[in-house]
């Protein structure tokens, strides 16, 4: 995925734009998700760094090691985003010309919306699927075949400045083509970036459920894991009624005074049709001593929204109990097909994730408080990666980690995505790279240093 918009000092060959439009004149609207997903927030923290069109101004470049060969080399102009291994997107170094594809000179916005962000970005994806900029009068825009009604007015409402910023504009142009997207997706009309087997001594296991337990050795010093892929995610005192167990405490040693100040569910996040949201207590009955998040005071039966990483804390500010939330990028592996998927035992699902813009929300306690439980709130995947001592490190990078765990059909599964063939095994079976195994009770998962008794329910 797009990961920085950095000028590289060792700049390595790149793969322009605008050669991409030269050669396929369009690119089909999810191919279009994929190359800009991670453009709306970058450009927004640099909106001013260049003023020229985006289609111009910009290349893509493989992250390191990632390909064998350079986005020059072979013949990646004509192939799917989708097969493109890992890549950013990067200023050229003559951003500032005026390089078109050929259609017409770089017109002008008028008035507030010259070199605007959210402009120049809608005008990046007008162009990528086929529009032409001579199609463009002042603010007025032409509606290309490629868009759905509600995906051209997006377009147009951004060339005449109706966005504050690049991500407002996205957020409203993925919504308004989502299902377009996802019949590209079932038709197969992108090809997938990465496409996973099943083990065939793995095809007949399955095990629908919405929490997955990794319990560790005997002889580790680590906290058990648990994904939990539910609607709803609890925070509390209580072992039994929350999903992420908290304890007060100082340099990583329990306080029993102090963890009787926090409620059996004192905080409560949840997944809905609007977003994901934080409440106080159970979402019905407030916490004991009150909760906030990012110093803002949450209420039990009004959800504020949960739109990046804040501090929740747990009763008094300044001496509560604080973590850190930390929702985790999604998308990164929902162009992966399992090859096999028809030969294997479960049943497979249409059906949607909890939630499409993030992988997954991890929860960090601070100021050393103790670590009870390593829980995951988990819609489709998080990546990670195992430390020498055995811990699982979750990955908050915008490209790949090793290992990912994914949740789909309603089962969990762990995708080896590049670790040695030796690295991973599951009971007496290695998987090897570029394999995923669905995961069950009663199995053994050994990466690395660490081993973890499986259990799902």
């Amino acid at each position: 995925m797009p990961a920085t918009l950095n000028s590289d000092s060792n700049r390595n060959p790149a793969l322009a734009l605008t050669d991409v439009l030269r050669r396929r004149r369009a690119v089909p609207v999810d191919e279009v998700a994929r190359l800009c997903a991670k453009l709306p927030a970058l450009l927004d923290a640099e909106a001013d760094a260049h003023d020229s069109p985006l289609v111009s101004a910009l290349e893509v470049a493989w992250l390191e090691g990632r390909a064998g060969s350079t986005p020059t080399g072979g013949d990646w102009v004509a192939r799917s985003i989708h097969e493109w291994p890992e890549f950013c997107l990067r200023w050229r170094e003559d951003a500032g010309g005026t390089e078109t594809v050929g259609v017409s000179t770089i017109m002008d916005f008028a008035g507030a919306t010259h070199g605007s962000a959210p402009a120049r970005l809608a005008m990046l994806v007008y162009e990528l699927i086929g529009g032409h900029r001579r199609a463009v009068a002042g603010h007025a825009i032409s509606p290309v075949a490629a868009l759905n009604e509600a995906g051209n007015d997006v377009v147009a409402r951004a060339v005449r400045g109706g966005f504050a910023d690049c991500r407002g504009f996205w957020r409203a142009w993925e919504g308004a083509m989502a299902g377009q997207i996802a019949e590209r997706g079932r038709r197969g009309g992108g090809v997938p970036g990465r496409e996973l087997r099943i083990p065939r001594w793995l095809l007949d296991r399955a095990q629908p459920g919405d929490v997955l337990r990794l319990e560790p050795g005997d002889l580790s010093t680590h906290p058990p894991v648990r994904l939990v892929a539910r609607a709803q995610f609890r925070l509390g005192r209580s072992r039994s009624q929350s999903d992420f167990p908290v304890r007060a405490g100082v340099a990583g040693q329990q306080d029993s005074e102090s963890s009787k100040q926090l409620s059996r569910v004192h905080a409560c996040a949840e997944a809905t049709a609007a977003g994901l949201a934080l409440r106080d207590g159970d979402g019905e009955k407030p916490s004991t001593n009150g909760s906030t998040f990012n110093d803002a005071a949450l209420d039990p039966t009004q959800p504020m929204a949960l739109t990046g990483t804040g501090v929740l804390t747990f009763g008094a500010a300044g001496a509560g109990y604080r973590l850190q939330v930390v929702p985790l990028p999604g998308r990164r592996l929902s162009d992966a097909r399992i090859a096999n998927l028809a030969d294997w035992g479960g049943a497979p699902s249409d059906a949607a994730p909890l939630h499409a813009e993030h992988g997954a929300v991890i929860f960090e306690p601070l100021d050393g408080q103790p670590v009870l439980l390593n829980a995951v709130w988990l819609f489709s995947e998080i990546c990670c990666e195992v430390t020498p001592s055995g811990e699982l490190v979750w990955s908050r990078e915008e490209q790949l980690g090793p290992l990912a765990f994914l949740y789909r059909h309603g089962c969990f599964w762990l995708a080896n995505l590049r670790l040695t063939s030796t690295a991973v095994r599951l009971d007496e079976g290695v998987l090897e790279s570029g394999c995923i195994a669905p995961l069950t009770s009663g199995q053994t998962l050994e990466i690395g240093a660490a081993r973890f008794a499986v259990s799902v329910g």
